[in-house]
Order: C-alpha cells, then structure tokens, then sequence
C-alpha cells in the first residue's frame, strides 16, 4: 500500500459533498502523500476545482481529479490506497464502502447508510464536518511507518464475497 488516500463517487454532487472535501484538503499538508478523487466531474462543478487549484497551487501534484475511469482502474486505485474517504452528506448504502474494505483501505466515513455496518467488519472511523476530517486526515499523515502499516486492514477478503455472504444462515434459501 503507497501513500494514497481516495474517494470515489460523482464529483460535484450535493450527495457527495465534495466541496467539503475541497476544503479539508486545502488546510491539510499532504507531505509526500497524494489524494485521488475518482469518478465523473459534474460540470457545475469544474469551476469549484480550478478555483481550488487557484488558490493551493502547490496542491495541483498531490490533489488529482482522475475523471471517469475504468473499473479495472478504479480497483487498482483501491488497491494502492491505504485510506478511503467518503464526505457524503447522505446515502442509501454507499456501495463504495464496500469496494474500499474489500481492497483493505482505512476508511474515513461521513455517518451515511452503511458506513457503520461496513466499519464493523472493517477498519475505520466516522468523522462529522470539516474539523473531524481534517484532525483524522492530519493524524493519518503525521504517522510514523510503524503506525501507517497498522491502518491498513488484514481482514480476510473472502468474508466479503459473495459466496461467503450468502452461506451465512443457510444461504438464500434461508432468506427467501
């Protein structure tokens, strides 16, 4: 795992609430560490990151909006990332989750549906506006290497299959 923290999602959404992500990064000092924000860019919202590149130019080689990828992309992200953030401001069941624990990242999470069933079978904490991300964020990168192994999850990826899920109690026929 590389010093890399994600999101992924529909950039620029009122859902995602990536201007709060904007914000928390435009205070935190990334060091040597690099952000990616995967996913499509709402157009409306392309204004909002040329802004922030504007104002944090020193930001334009750590902080990298990928657009939309692929998913074979997208998945050798997740599995580079040591941290996955989500900002959402609300969710069904953010399917992204899922993905980030399945890859063994640390999760930062807003409290949105899902986060807290997925955080307890993972690693990861729930974090409130831009004071909880930026101390969690800050914390993260001002580990030593000893500690920043540790945040990377040794949960056995096959509890997360599929398969696995759906022998839990007998398998579907248990559930139908």
């Amino acid at each position: 795992k590389e010093k890399i923290m994600i999101t992924v999602g529909r950039l620029g959404t009122h859902q995602k609430n990536t201007e709060l992500l904007l914000d928390v990064l435009s205070k935190v000092d990334l060091q040597d560490w690099r952000f990616y924000c995967i996913g499509p860019i709402e157009e409306s919202f392309k204004e909002n990151i040329e802004q922030f590149y504007a104002e944090h130019p020193e930001k334009r080689d750590s902080v990298i909006f990928t657009g939309m990828i692929s998913q074979k992309e997208k998945f050798e992200y997740y599995d580079k990332a040591r941290v996955f953030v989500l900002t959402s401001r609300h969710e069904g069941f953010a399917f992204a989750l899922v993905e980030a624990a399945y890859m063994k990242n640390y999760i930062v999470s807003t409290d949105v549906g899902g986060a807290e069933d997925v955080l307890d079978y993972t690693g990861g904490v729930l974090v409130s506006g831009n004071d909880d991300f930026f101390g969690v964020l800050s914390s993260i990168i001002h580990q030593d290497k000893n500690s920043l192994n540790q945040i990377v999850l040794d949960d056995d990826r096959n509890s997360m299959s599929w398969e696995s899920l759906l022998s839990i109690n007998g398998g579907i026929s248990k559930i139908i």
